[in-house]
């Protein structure tokens, strides 16, 4: 009786310190709050190296470094149970870097840098106004911040109500895939992003998942193939609103094309590495 008591009594700490399973991790849609304040810092750099070549003979290397820095504060200034519905976009000092043929990259200022937008909700979506009417680019970095900041979130229809353990896999439609990169897939198409939950015991209100995509851009005048981008690496999300407060990515980018030329078949090739950051410091 002494034995079976103490082998009891042996096995009460291991019960004692046994893990507890972890409850899987919950989501919701919150919606901004009125007077607060998002600051948002972009980084998107290129480096690709591009061999010519003819008759499978090289006959010119290039270094194609591309780079943009983006800095904006997005007020949100009014809103409801759903979205915001009036907000400011200050864009702080905004940088890109473009490969020359004919020397070092070009170095200037983006078309949105130093300027301020109005983003007021209609029935449509939203509409962003500035001094005079928008360009392309100052379109799109607007839309960007719109998307992520203002309207619901894109992945909330994805996550929003789910609960979620480590492992656990989401496949996001291509559609709702594009409007999250969107300054970063300007002029490429996204294919693929598949979210897989990284870890189920964040404290905070953000939650990491491992993140892997696949885009691409057509030919053009300037790039004789298509290139290609396989991006991978880390989304953080709030579990209160579905927003990605934080992207961190790198992958291979990939070009291959021909040209013509006097009859001459140009085989043009670019190799290099692609490295893109979006984050959020709310206030």
């Amino acid at each position: 009786m002494k034995l079976a008591a103490l082998a009891v009594i042996s096995l009460l700490p291991v019960a004692a310190f046994a893990p507890a399973s972890r409850p899987d991790v919950g989501f919701a849609a919150a919606a901004p709050k009125s007077g607060a304040t998002h600051d948002v810092t972009i980084t998107n750099d290129i480096k690709m190296t591009m061999v010519v070549a003819m008759g499978g003979q090289e006959l010119q290397r290039m270094e194609l470094p591309q780079s943009a820095n983006v800095a904006c504060s997005v007020a949100v200034e009014a809103a409801d149970a759903t979205s915001a519905s009036a907000a400011k976009l200050a864009f702080g000092d905004c940088k890109e870097k473009s490969p020359s043929p004919f020397g070092p990259p070009t170095e200037k200022a983006s078309a949105y840098s130093g300027k301020s937008y109005a983003a007021k909700r209609g029935d449509a979506g939203f509409v962003v106004t500035g001094a005079g009417e928008l360009a392309k680019e100052e379109k799109n970095a607007a839309d960007m911040m719109v998307a992520h900041l203002l309207a619901p979130a894109p992945l909330a229809p994805l996550l929003a109500g789910k609960s979620l353990k480590k492992g656990d896999k989401i496949e996001v439609p291509a559609d709702v895939a594009q409007k999250c990169f969107g300054l970063f897939a300007e002029e490429a198409k996204v294919s693929a992003l598949t979210l897989v939950l990284a870890d189920d015991a964040g404290a905070g209100d953000a939650i990491v998942f491992q993140a892997t995509a696949k885009m691409a851009m057509a030919a053009s005048e300037a790039m004789p193939g298509e290139m290609t981008m396989e991006p991978a690496g880390t989304w953080s999300v709030s579990k209160s609103t579905c927003r990605v407060a934080a992207m961190a990515m790198k992958g291979p980018v990939k070009m291959r094309g021909t040209m013509d030329q006097g009859g001459a078949k140009i085989e043009m090739k670019a190799d290099g590495e692609w490295t893109l950051a979006w984050s959020v410091a709310t206030k």
